[in-house]
């Protein structure tokens, strides 16, 4: 029996449909918005010189990626649509993480992560 193309599955799968449809609308509202979140995330004149709680939270996002990728694709057989839940989670996650830092930078100081 021949395996679907992700065209294929793409095609006939509402669910696909529903995952990239909301991925596209994170991202448009991402751009959007752009201005608030840099503000919300503490990307500011005052703030420079943090460039390490950044660099971590991206690092925590690929990071969680690379781990999440394998496990929905292969564990969960979930194929494309794994790698897109993996990516939509990682993201969420370093996202958070960088509001969490710019909430309480007390945090930066305690973990070490100044200049």
């Amino acid at each position: 029996m021949e395996r679907a193309s992700e065209k294929e599955l793409f095609e006939r799968t509402p669910v696909h449909k529903a995952v990239a449809a909301l991925t596209a609308l994170y991202a448009l509202l991402s751009f959007c918005f752009q201005e608030p979140l840099l503000w919300l995330l503490g990307a500011s004149p005052e703030n420079m010189g943090y460039a390490r709680p950044a660099s971590a939270g991206m690092m925590l996002g690929g990071i969680l990626n690379m781990l999440l990728d394998p496990l929905f694709i292969y564990g969960l057989h979930m194929e494309f649509l794994g790698a897109a839940v993996a990516t939509a989670l990682s993201n969420l996650a370093s996202g958070y993480g960088d509001i969490a830092v710019a909430a309480y930078p007390a945090w930066i100081i305690y973990l070490g992560f100044t200049a």
